[in-house]
């Protein structure tokens, strides 16, 4: 998953998708030099072209031209609308290129054309410090990346692996992933000490950075998640509180902290996929479903599925109904009845056919529901009422097996 997009979800458990649509593009210098070939300044010269007028990266010497025909001068207003700009002699632009191969070795303007900055010539100091620093901070990366001792490296490395951007990270995980399960112990080590934030991106690795160790801290996280949403309820004398309900209603940061990171340390644990985990994720159901924490119950949904047995069917069946006694209209419903019947279904047993048909009346998870009924009977009735028809002659004896 794309670190940008891990941050943004971050933000959005349930509900702040609306937000993640408004984000604008975010050139970020310190990330393009990763995958940079050539860094440079440049001036416009003829149409279409541009003059290198310092170089930091790459073979391009001062003086020569890059043609760039597609590029266009732009910033981005809070809705991500381009706002072109006007191009003139004395605009300076810093640009982070790379050699295209599928262009014959053309230079193209790496993240999706993004990564550039301008200013007018009398603030060219700003953009030489941009290009400094990017340049700096790639090589102290590959100076940690190239420590000879193995855990000074796992050490140096990790600060790394906090950068939300890109191409950094990918390529930081890439390095540690080569040192396991040493990084898993490390990242097990940190793991209770980082901020919210940081913990939920470091969750998300640990599907490339397992060991034991990051198995049971992972499922430490969550445990301490679930300790502080109890200890919240405690001292406010309640029963529990419906997170995703409350979201945008005066939820506490601490507790859309807590919702995040019982999501991504359910996906941590379930990486794993360890078989004896499954009694945990089933007995955490109640407590989630209970604190409106529905984007946990669909991570122990994919445990299920991924784990099948008759000791997951009463789980789903409360998850089910549950979901029925808090979405009355269409305008409330999530894609959760989806995921329900496509992991109901892989239960390969005929003790979920009744849950299945009643997710026939439901509005997302209806299409689901008869793919679901049709695998597991054989059959491919075209109706609703030809389904429940046959359940009850099923239910009467008249068919004893799954075909």
């Amino acid at each position: 998953m794309p670190r940008r997009l891990l941050y943004t979800m971050m933000l959005m458990f349930a509900i702040a998708s609306e937000a993640f649509a408004r984000l604008p593009p975010m050139p970020d210098g310190n990330d393009a030099v990763f995958t940079a070939t050539h860094v440079v300044i440049v001036s416009p010269g003829k149409p279409h072209a541009f003059i290198v007028q310092r170089s930091y990266l790459g073979d391009l010497a001062v003086g020569s031209a890059i043609e760039l025909p597609t590029f266009r001068l732009v910033t981005w207003n809070d809705m991500g609308l381009e706002q072109p700009q006007s191009l003139t002699d004395s605009t300076h632009i810093l640009l982070f290129l790379r050699r295209d191969g599928n262009s014959h070795g053309v230079l193209a303007i790496i993240d999706y054309g993004n990564a550039f900055f301008f200013r007018d010539l009398a603030r060219i100091d700003e953009l030489d410090a941009m290009a400094t620093r990017a340049i700096d901070y790639h090589r102290r990366w590959q100076v940690a990346r190239d420590t000879f001792d193995r855990q000074g490296r796992i050490r140096a490395l990790f600060p790394y692996l906090l950068n939300p951007a890109e191409s950094c990270h990918h390529l930081t995980l890439t390095e540690l992933a080569k040192l396991n399960p040493d990084s898993g112990d490390y990242l097990a080590e940190i793991l209770p000490r980082v901020s919210p934030n940081e913990c939920q991106s470091l969750l998300l690795d640990i599907r490339q950075l397992q060991s034991p160790r990051s198995h049971s801290a992972a499922i430490a996280m969550v445990d301490r998640a679930r300790a502080q949403l109890s200890n919240y309820l405690d001292a406010h004398h309640l029963k529990n509180f419906d997170i995703t309900a409350q979201w945008n209603h005066g939820a506490p940061e601490e507790l859309k902290g807590v919702s995040g990171i019982m999501y991504y340390g359910l996906a941590a644990i379930r990486s794993f996929g360890d078989q004896a985990d499954m009694p945990y994720f089933r007995g955490l159901i109640p407590f989630l479903l209970s604190n409106g924490l529905e984007q946990s119950v669909e991570e122990c949904g994919y445990a299920m599925r991924q784990n099948p047995g008759p000791e997951n069917i009463p789980v789903l069946k409360a998850i089910w109904e549950d979901y029925k006694s808090h979405h009355y209209t269409r305008e409330q419903e999530t894609l959760l009845p989806i995921d329900l019947a496509r992991t109901l279904t892989a239960q390969n047993d005929i003790a979920v056919i009744a849950i299945l048909l009643e997710l026939l009346d439901n509005y997302n998870g209806r299409d689901s529901a008869h793919e679901g009924l049709r695998k597991l009977s054989g059959k491919d009735f075209h109706t609703d009422a030809e389904w429940r028809s046959w359940y009850e002659s099923l239910s009467k004896g008249v068919e004893k097996t799954v075909q």
